[in-house]
């Protein structure tokens, strides 16, 4: 296949793609040859981001870069037809660097060709204000020892009496975890905390628990139509009658309250969070607590004495149990949330609330103390 075109397209500066090609194919030449196809259209050579993954890759595109150049410094023409090409762009890139005195092979510095962590880092110290005051502190790759301290020292005000203490305790209390569990739930917050500041200081408590239950029954409502969809229609009537039979039937007291919803109901609801408590009760009826298809059928209601249902919903597991996809969905609905917050969640979200932006304060001052910042 002659891709030719498609790379001669490519290094269009006008116009910007997205190159696709498996390994081996040259999407590290094509890169190249752009980036010296760019550099007579800039005024200094800064103004050209190339960016990659790892320092590893950064290192080998600015090291084919500076050869590239040398070759044309050189003048050692290539024999390749596509090497040639790069040859040729480099003495274009080579006459402006000349023009504009920018000595590129003595100072290689200036091709900005790094990872997207240090074009950050850089972007940050040009701008000291906007960045928080942070030229001239070094950034650190794992601020992990930094965050467990700023919990440290959080969890360390507890017993002074204020507002703040008080949230800690009510986090203590209603916790299944001690000091300890505490700090390491506070450090582990710390490194997402440009994820869900935004939303913390968005509104009041109140707002807070409103946007969480919203975002709640959007998440249900859609693992529900996906069920939805999974669930064969045909199946539909008899999944319907053998739930009925369970709410009525199970000997389990957790099994019998989990299909209470199936005591009022003649078939599938919509699916919405509304009826969460219906749709789980397939997966009671379906699978064990550990997601796998049910074997064990006496304790929800088809024992031995109901040999004609037990003999219905064996075979409804059998026609269903090569549907694994069936099976994921049903599962993921067993592990869903409910769709409003318990009082002691509410009050949890709240004690957060008041802890989470003293936490970041915390690591703003170890931050200052220490004349060093993370990537966030």
């Amino acid at each position: 296949m002659n891709d030719q075109k498609a790379r001669t397209t490519a290094k269009d500066i006008s116009r910007s793609f997205i190159v696709q090609a498996p390994a081996g194919s040259g999407k590290t030449e094509l890169l190249i040859q752009r980036f010296l196809a760019l550099l007579p259209s800039v005024e200094v050579p800064e103004q050209i981001f190339a960016i990659t993954f790892t320092r590893k890759a950064a290192a080998e595109m600015r090291g084919r870069v500076i050869d590239a150049l040398k070759e044309g410094a050189a003048h050692a023409v290539p024999e390749e037809d596509y090497h040639r090409e790069t040859y040729e762009l480099a003495l274009k890139a080579l006459a402006k660097d000349k023009a504009k005195g920018w000595a590129l092979l003595d100072q290689p510095q200036r091709l900005k060709i790094d990872t997207l962590d240090s074009l950050n880092a850089w972007l940050a110290h040009q701008l000291p204000l906007l960045s928080g005051g942070i030229a001239g502190a070094s950034i650190v790759e794992d601020a992990s020892e930094l965050y467990s301290l700023a919990a440290r020292r959080l969890v360390e005000q507890l017993g002074e009496g204020t507002v703040l203490s008080g949230a800690l305790h009510k986090l203590l209390r209603q916790g299944t975890f001690g000091i300890q569990g505490l700090e390491e739930l506070l450090s582990e917050l710390l490194p997402t905390r440009d994820h869900w500041m935004r939303h913390l200081f968005a509104g009041d408590a109140d707002e807070i628990v409103q946007q969480l239950e919203d975002a709640t029954r959007r998440l249900i409502d859609s693992e529900l139509a996906v069920l939805c969809s999974k669930l064969p229609t045909q199946h539909s009537n008899e999944l319907a009658a053998l739930l009925q039979h369970a709410s009525q039937n199970a000997t389990r007291t957790v099994s019998l309250e989990r299909f209470a919803p199936w005591q009022e109901l003649e078939q599938l609801p919509p699916p919405d969070s509304h009826h969460l408590a219906a749709w789980r009760s397939i997966s009671e009826l379906l699978l064990t607590q550990r997601g796998g298809w049910r074997k064990q059928l006496g304790t929800i209601g088809f024992s031995t004495d109901y040999a004609g249902q037990r003999r219905r919903l064996i075979q409804l597991i059998e026609n269903l149990s090569d549907k694994e996809d069936l099976r994921l969905a049903l599962f993921e609905v067993q592990r869903l949330p409910d769709p409003v917050l318990a009082d002691t969640h509410k009050d949890l979200l709240r004690a957060l609330r008041q802890l989470l932006p003293n936490l970041v304060g915390e690591l703003k001052l170890l931050f200052e103390e220490r004349n060093t910042v993370d990537f966030i």
